[in-house]
This record gives C-alpha cells, structure tokens and sequence, in this order.
C-alpha cells in the first residue's frame, strides 16, 4: 500500500539535506534517533554533514523508439518473397532492421529468386536419368 513516511530507497537521487539519514532503514527524519529503528544517527549523516547524492546523468534516447516503416519490415519483405522476389532483394538490402535480420532476408529472397531454377535442373537432370536419356 505504498511506502512508509520517509522511506525513499527506490530513488537514490533523492536527498533532503534538511534531516538526519538513517544507514540502515534507508529514511530520513529530523530528530536524533531513526523513527523506525530507534538507533542514533551517526555524525556523518547528520543534515549539513552528509555529501551531496550525485546525480544521475538523464539520457536523451531512453525512451524513444525508433520505428521501421512498414515496407522494411520482416513480415512485408516475407511476404514480398513469394509475390515479387526482386522487389524483396532490394527491400531486405536497405532495410534498417539489425544485421542479422538483415542478412537472413538478403539469403532468403535470393533463394526465393534462385531457387526455382534449381530446382528445375535439379528435377531435370532426375527426369532424364530416370528415362536412360543422355547416356548413349
């Protein structure tokens, strides 16, 4: 249901100068002893006495996400491997996708270019061993 009153250990950053620290529960509190453990706070931590919490740096891109278009993505480059095996080649080389995606495309819409012609020798070459021609 929340954290307790002055209980701040998920936010490092956050400081109050003001009040004593307390080590051990992680709080802040102004009289001399911690409000959750009852030991006395030591000097160093005391308000005024402690050095200051530094800052964490904020990044720029944390949060933003870059976005393919829809013509560079694996699923359309996919789809365009059986429609227009070409048109997928030049999709998948200039596509901004990582690398190995990248590449994966690039062999497999050149397979889907090449392939059809292997495969028509290959099943050629299996006819006319089959019918004894060629080998007189």
């Amino acid at each position: 249901m929340g954290r307790s009153l002055g209980y701040f250990d998920e936010d490092e950053s956050f400081d109050r100068p003001d009040l004593n620290y307390c080590p051990e529960c992680k709080c802040f509190f102004a009289s001399d002893n911690c409000t959750i453990c009852g030991k006395p706070c030591p000097e160093e931590m005391r308000a005024g006495n402690r050095a200051p919490v530094k800052q964490k740096k904020h990044r720029r891109s944390s949060g933003v996400r870059y976005v393919i278009p829809w013509y560079h993505s694996w699923w359309f480059i996919v789809i365009m491997m059986f429609v227009f095996p070409f048109a997928a080649l030049v999709l998948a080389a200039s596509s901004d996708n990582v690398r190995w995606l990248r590449i994966l495309l690039i062999v497999l819409s050149a397979l889907a270019i090449v392939g059809p012609f292997i495969v028509n020798v290959f099943w050629s070459a299996i006819f006319m061993w089959l019918s004894g021609g060629g080998a007189a």
